[in-house]
């Protein structure tokens, strides 16, 4: 008698140990996880051995037959977290198995899926086993404040000798890895010869000089490889030695070629300085609805700046996902330019569609860089007028930021046909007639080859509007 009893007392705990048990594990994102709701007598705790918030376990008795169960919970940030479903156990040496099926995750993207040969074998299609050491794995991302529901079905299996399957068979798949991304951030004001001072810390750099002036024009700040699935927040800092305004262009640093590594990018800010024009693409915009970007398809933003007034800039990154460049139109990949417009008479110019002006352009670099380009005259002075020379508009330019400077103006303008064909008989003058050093383009010509749209580029001095 005494013998049945200290075995029944043996295995009683086997059968008291046999339950559901979910993990959630935000730990690696900084998460703190609350428990919003679950199944009637499921209990949930954050497990002193965890020592954070960020690991939320729900658990609850089960039986032989086929129960429905839930569990909700809430997420205060953005991220990526893993949820296991799992058996008890107190020995790695025993399984008590749990079978899951029918399991539905709502509220959140489901990223990967880890489940052994173990978890399946001889088992329904659909159904899964599980147990403490040997658990089922959802890698799953999730919003902040947004609830993230588990629905499913469970039942108990049994209790077995861990041994009843191979090491191998209780091997998990493993996410790919994908390696962590370097950023790259440029302050150009090259064009307007506007000299930047970087006082950013943590990053390797590239510095360009300003020709024919002096000072550094370019600065080009590379980050570590740390951009990966969660998000990071990024900040620099520099200096402007005019007023004038500068370009800041942010991508990565990969460029395997036809091949797109996304980084989203969410809460842009430029403090000291005024943003006056984003330049993008059309594939800038992600799925998410947040902004993108990769090496071929970069992020550009304008920005007016005054002499010696710190500007600092911060944003928050994060990888999104790698596409082959060829699932894109090459238009897709153009920078949508967007509307120009300059005072004429009283009207305003606004230049047309990229169809009906010929091939895309702009200007890179500066000074004798432009010489490369054929059409362009540069630096060209036209001091007096041509046999023929009869058609002049005024144009006036306008200052819209209250903000007294030397900066570089750029504009295209239409031309009559036949008309010209020369652009040395093409000029710009101030309003006493005297000749101004300009670079002039011809973006566009007319069936019989005159020129029909110009891009005229000089620098002027602008009073506060």
């Amino acid at each position: 008698m005494m013998k049945n009893f200290i075995l029944l007392f043996a295995f009683l705990p086997l059968l008291l140990l046999a339950g559901i048990k979910l993990d959630i594990d935000g730990r690696s994102a900084g998460m703190n996880l609350k428990a919003v709701a679950c199944t009637a007598k499921m209990s949930y705790q954050h497990p002193a051995w965890a020592k954070s918030k960020g690991y939320l376990i729900f658990t609850r008795g089960a039986n032989s037959a086929w129960g429905k169960y839930f569990i909700t919970f809430v997420s205060d940030k953005d991220g990526e977290l893993t949820i296991s479903r799992r058996g008890y156990s107190s020995k790695s040496s025993v399984n008590h198995w749990m079978v899951y099926k029918d399991v539905q995750i709502k509220g959140a993207e489901i990223v990967f899926h880890a489940a052994s040969k173990a978890a399946v074998k001889g088992l329904p299609a659909g159904e899964e086993r599980s147990g403490h050491f040997h658990s089922v794995i959802d890698y799953v991302k999730v919003k902040a404040n947004v609830p993230v529901t588990v629905e499913f079905q469970a039942r108990r299996e049994g209790t077995f000798p861990a041994s009843k399957y191979t090491r191998e068979e209780y091997k998990l798949p493993v996410p790919p890895k994908v390696p962590a991304l370097s950023l790259r951030f440029t302050v150009d004001g090259l064009a307007g010869k506007v000299p930047v001072k970087m006082t950013a810390k943590g990053y390797s750099r590239r510095e360009f000089p300003i020709r024919f002036g002096g000072g550094t024009g370019r600065v080009d700040l590379f980050s570590p490889r740390i951009v990966d699935k969660n998000w990071k927040k990024f900040s620099f800092t520099f200096i402007p030695g005019l007023n004038g305004d500068v370009s800041l262009m942010r991508c990565n640093t990969h460029s395997a070629r036809g091949v797109a590594q996304w980084i989203e990018c969410r809460n842009f800010q430029v403090t000291g300085g005024k943003i006056v024009r984003s330049l993008r693409a059309k594939v800038n915009s992600a799925p998410s609805g947040l902004e993108r970007m990769c090496f071929r398809a970069p992020l550009y933003d304008i920005v007016s700046v005054e002499k010696g007034k710190p500007v600092t800039v911060t944003f928050e990154v994060r990888q999104r996902g790698v596409e082959a460049e060829s699932q894109y139109a090459g238009r897709n990949w153009q920078i949508i330019q967007g509307p120009h417009r300059t005072g004429w008479q009283d009207r305003k110019i606004q230049l047309p569609a990229e169809g009906e002006m010929g091939d895309v352009f702009a200007f890179y670099g500066e000074g004798k860089h432009s010489l490369t380009q054929p059409g362009v005259a540069f630096d060209r002075i036209l001091t007096e007028k041509i046999p023929g020379m009869d058609f002049s508009v005024p144009v006036e330019l306008l200052e819209e930021e209250g903000i007294p400077r030397k900066a570089l103006c750029r504009f295209g303008f239409p031309l009559p046909e036949k008309k010209f064909y020369d652009l040395s008989h093409i000029g710009v003058f101030d309003i006493s007639g005297r000749g101004i050093p300009a670079n002039i383009y011809a973006a566009g010509y007319w069936p019989d080859r005159s020129i029909k749209w110009i891009s005229v580029e000089f620098e002027t001095f602008f009073k506060a509007h």
